[in-house]
């Protein structure tokens, strides 16, 4: 394996850590992902990693354990950062208008059917929220639509929606090596949420781990965890994972309910039940819960009423 990778510690226990790369091809040295905080950072630092310096700074997602530590580390570094184009518009626009994107979250929060007394709990724990002061530093400078070869080099970047609007992968065409944030995972499924509430997060995600798992990758450096082998076949399961999941969805739908009602009966973690989660795990299990609903209207399974604002499915 020619890539290089290290592990770093961050403070949410449910993932421990989170995997940086560092690819070297064509005399340009790339980093993938810049883990979360001050600390993540100071670990990346003195890892000696970074000696030599980098060219490019490819951050595959949005969220804050991926992208938070590079705060902290762009002082030392003259790098070009890369980033898919939607997901950087999200930020931009929650650096922007915070109080505007927290309200938008907030009435999303509500229209799932999410009890007024968590509403207000969720909503200031959202991670895009929780991520403002790093999110109000981040820029951008090379904003991906589709693919991006990184130039001179073996390197290219494909875009695949689903975990986020426009997640990243990068391939090094040369190696079969591929460093695939949170779109593939090992250990964990990864969570399909929505950000936006008309797209269906999850087919998009679908079709992503369809086409990735044609392509022609050895080794997989997930954004968690070790570098792992067959990243073709851990897609394929996964698809497997959300069929099921669909399944038992639609097993509790003897009535109509709400993204939070089918969330607070299905099992989760380990066969826990909703009320058994964190806040943080609630939050991401009524929005996969609302990915799934969103996604069975999509393919004529179930319909979707709104009644008093809030979001109401049913078997079709």
């Amino acid at each position: 394996m020619s890539a290089r990778w290290l592990e770093v510690q961050i403070p949410i226990p449910a993932l421990r850590t989170a995997t940086v790369i560092f690819f070297d091809s064509g005399g340009r040295r790339v980093m993938v992902d810049a883990s979360m905080d001050r600390q993540g950072a100071a670990q990346i630092s003195g890892s000696g990693l970074l000696d030599g310096g980098l060219d490019y700074v490819l951050f595959t997602h949005m969220h804050i354990d991926h992208i938070g530590g590079f705060a902290h580390l762009s002082e030392r570094l003259s790098a070009e950062t890369i980033m898919g184009r939607k997901d950087a518009e999200i930020v931009y626009r929650a650096a922007q208008d915070i109080n505007s994107f927290t309200r938008e979250i907030s009435e999303e929060f509500a229209a799932l059917g999410v009890p007024e007394s968590l509403v207000s709990q969720m909503t200031s724990l959202h991670p895009m929220v929780r991520g403002y002061g790093t999110y109000s530093r981040m820029e951008f400078d090379i904003l991906v639509d589709t693919r991006f070869r990184i130039p001179g080099t073996s390197l290219e970047a494909v875009v695949y929606p689903g975990h986020t609007p426009s997640s990243l992968c990068l391939f090094d065409t040369s190696t079969g090596e591929v460093a695939t944030g949170d779109h593939i995972l090992e250990r964990i499924t990864p969570n399909i949420s929505f950000y936006d509430m008309e797209v269906d997060y999850l087919g998009s995600y679908l079709e992503s781990l369809s086409a990735f798992s044609s392509a022609v990758s050895r080794v997989a450096y997930p954004g968690h965890g070790p570098p792992f082998q067959d990243p073709a076949g851990r897609a394929r399961r996964i698809m497997e994972h959300h069929t099921l999941r669909s399944s038992q969805i639609l097993s509790v739908l003897g009535e109509k309910k709400t993204a939070y009602q089918v969330a607070d009966s299905i099992p989760w973690k380990r066969g826990v039940g909703l009320s058994g989660l964190d806040i943080n795990q609630k939050i991401f299990a009524i929005a996969e819960a609302e990915a799934h609903l969103r996604h069975m209207v999509a393919t004529g399974t179930l319909r979707l009423e709104t009644e008093n604002g809030v979001r109401v499915y049913m078997r079709a």
